[in-house]
């Protein structure tokens, strides 16, 4: 009988497969992985007790996880997977299951702290640190010393001694890093844990699809090759010479620092360019989708049984939304519309079956942009079952309405919500027109109805997606770019103006949220109130109180003056993250805008939260969530769009007033 209540837990292993590269449960399925050593220590016990491969079966671990105790790892899903899938079936193990385990990654990042573990105990200033000269010898023991069968292993006394004490200090770490965060509150933990089963049940992958459009993919990148070769009389070999590609460019009389997406996109755009310098931008915009490295990664990460993995991460965001990982389907590019059709998804498919590249570009395009547009197509439901799928429309946008209480708005959302009857095509006649009209319309002084397509599209939805977190001119342009609208800076200035005089309470939310948050950290401790949002700084944390309950955290604020866009100084609320680009723990400045952009995210992000719960609860199994989309694995005479859209526009008490659509689709494969 187990007589503790919890243990912390970590493995070190071996294997011929690269784990960053296949994900955990293909890693934990390939013949060559081991295990080395495992590290744990039972609830406040400082002795680290380490158990060796060749060693006699540690009865205390493994009767403590028979009993179900609670079992807590950084990462704990790398843990369990290992247990699950290896120890179990090799060692004869107990199996871990997702109810008892506890994740102080997960906890971390719940607190917008590092997930890693070694920058998680520098942000915390914590006496236990990772090993850095046991990370050297893991990273070694990790892998074969050759590439000769059967593997021969770095299985040396000073090595394993090394290794062993890397793996009990991973444990102290873990243990201090537990000692100083907050634990997920009884919501949170749920939706931590349905997390997980999403990423144990995992998406399936149509292979031979997948495989007939690497085989066209490699035939298009040669043919693309050849021709950037040909076109600058081979001073650049292939189109991922980049080197020789910037120096070619320059000889032709356009310098550029680079010649990724970006680059190439502003390249493109300017007038002056050559037809041989366009031509020779295009072979290498063309080839540098990402769609080929994503048709890599779905086989390589593939499980025995046909499916992927591993595919989310749980408060990836500060903000507590989701993140992907492995193929990243979260960055899929969006499809045109015409791919939405499930008859021209089928045709796309019957072609790529051919791997005939020429059929393909005489029939649908491209080859890699036909790739690029079916991409989420590759990911499918088992025989007998559906993807049914719903994503919150113009959430975002909706909460900044609630919060901000702009009255114009949201009647506007609710009158387009309603649904008044039905056009000759099955098409929805709605009470009100779409927000995006509206908004131009209110710009233009004219009524909606009269909005042109371009008038909705410069007036109304550029501004719309730009300015709701007081973003200027400059955020303006850069989402014009996005949907290809040019306007020059006075004019976009005019437009902003224009904006802002048509949603004062939004304005206003900016700067009352600004001063909320200034003012919780000049009175610490002392709590500040903005309608249904509160401020308070608490243990080195200025915590944001969300109308859900959940707590959102600013760790290490302080007040400094710092710089503003235009050129001048002033005191701003400062705060300890992590840099999205650079990945380093460091200052970052806060103003209103920035925090109501953190607290609508936040807020979208907990209207899904309750509904993927109630997916759940109702039998709807999720296997993924991208954006503001969950997406359910269910059998066909389960597949009921309209119930399922209304499922997830049930509205938790604390959302009272927020108006929620959502529109759904169920198809075999995955679309959007």
């Amino acid at each position: 009988m187990a007589k503790y209540e919890e243990v912390h837990l970590d493995y070190e292993t071996r294997s011929a497969a690269e784990l960053k590269t296949v994900g955990a449960s293909a890693y934990f399925e390939h013949g060559s992985t081991d295990v080395w050593c495992a590290a744990y220590a039972f609830d406040d016990e400082t002795d680290i007790k380490l158990w060796w491969f060749d060693d006699d079966p540690p009865q205390d671990l493994l009767d403590h996880i028979a009993a179900g105790k609670l079992v807590i790892a950084h990462n704990a899903a790398f843990e369990r997977t290992c247990t699950n899938l290896l120890m179990t079936k090799k060692y004869g193990w107990p199996k871990i299951t997702i109810e008892q385990t506890r994740c102080t990654a997960a906890m971390c990042r719940a607190m917008s702290l590092p997930g890693d573990l070694g920058r998680a105990a520098m942000a915390l200033n914590l006496t236990e640190k990772k090993d850095a000269e046991g990370s050297r010898t893991m990273m070694q023991m990790a892998k074969p010393r050759g590439k000769n069968i059967p593997y021969e292993w770095w299985d040396l006394p000073q090595k394993r001694f090394v290794l062993g004490e890397y793996c009990k200090q991973d444990v102290r770490t873990e243990k201090g890093i537990c000692e100083k965060v907050r634990v997920l509150d009884p919501v949170e933990n749920r939706v931590w844990m349905l997390d997980q089963h999403m990423n144990e049940r995992g998406v399936r992958i149509d292979v031979a699809a997948v495989k007939d459009a690497k085989f066209i993919a490699a035939h298009s990148l040669n043919k693309l090759n050849k021709e950037i070769a040909h076109l600058t009389r081979h001073e650049v070999g292939t189109v991922n010479s980049h080197g020789a590609l910037k120096t070619w460019l320059g000889s032709q009389g356009y310098e550029v620092d680079s010649t990724d997406k970006e680059a190439m996109e502003r390249l493109s755009e300017r007038e002056d360019l050559t037809p041989l310098v366009r031509r020779v931008c295009g072979v290498r915009q063309e080839a540098g989708k990402s769609s080929v490295a994503k048709l890599e990664s779905m086989l390589d990460r593939l499980s025995i049984d046909g499916r992927v993995r591993e595919n989310l991460i749980f408060c990836a965001a500060h903000t507590g939304r989701w993140g992907g990982v492995g193929i990243q389907m979260h960055n899929f590019p969006r499809p045109e519309e015409w791919y939405e059709d499930d008859a021209h998804m089928a045709n796309v498919f019957d072609v790529l079956s051919t791997r005939d590249p020429a059929l393909v570009e005489l029939l649908l395009g491209y080859p890699l942009h036909v790739i690029a547009n079916a991409l989420r197509g590759f990911v499918i439901a088992d025989p007998g079952k559906v993807l049914l799928r719903a994503d919150f429309s113009n959430i975002e946008g909706r909460v900044l309405a609630w919060l901000a209480r702009e009255k114009w708005k949201l009647q506007a959302f609710r009158d387009f919500d309603t649904i008044v009857g039905f056009d000759e095509y099955g098409g929805k006649i709605r009470k009100g027109e779409d927000l995006y009209k509206l908004t131009a319309g209110g710009i233009l002084g004219k009524p909606a109805k009269e909005v042109t397509k371009k008038e909705r599209q410069e007036r109304g939805k550029v501004p719309e997606l730009a300015l709701g977190f007081q973003g200027g001119v400059g955020a303006f342009q850069a989402m014009a770019k996005t949907y290809g609208v040019k306007i020059d800076d006075h004019e976009a200035d005019l437009i902003k103006l224009a904006w802002r005089e048509k949603n004062p309470n939004i304005k206003q939310y900016w700067y009352d949220i600004e001063d909320a948050a200034m003012s919780a950290c000049v009175r610490r401790g002392v709590r500040v109130d903005v309608d249904r949002v509160s401020f308070a700084v608490a243990q080195k944390v200025l915590w944001c109180k969300l109308p859900s309950g959940r707590l959102k955290a600013y760790p290490d604020p302080q007040i400094r003056e710092v710089e503003t866009p235009w050129g001048e100084t002033k005191e701003a609320v400062t705060y300890m993250a992590i840099n999205s680009k650079t990945k380093k723990w460091e200052r970052h400045k806060g103003y209103g805008g920035h925090f109501v952009e953190n607290i609508v995210q936040a807020v979208a992000r907990d209207v899904m939260r309750d509904a993927m719960l109630r997916s759940e609860e109702q039998g709807y199994p999720l296997v993924l969530t991208v954006h503001d989309e969950l997406v359910a694995e269910v059998d066909e005479d389960r597949a009921d769009v309209s119930a399922y859209e209304a499922l997830l526009c049930e509205l938790p008490a604390w959302a009272d007033g927020l108006p929620v659509a959502a529109e759904g689709a169920a198809n075999r494969r995955y679309g959007k």
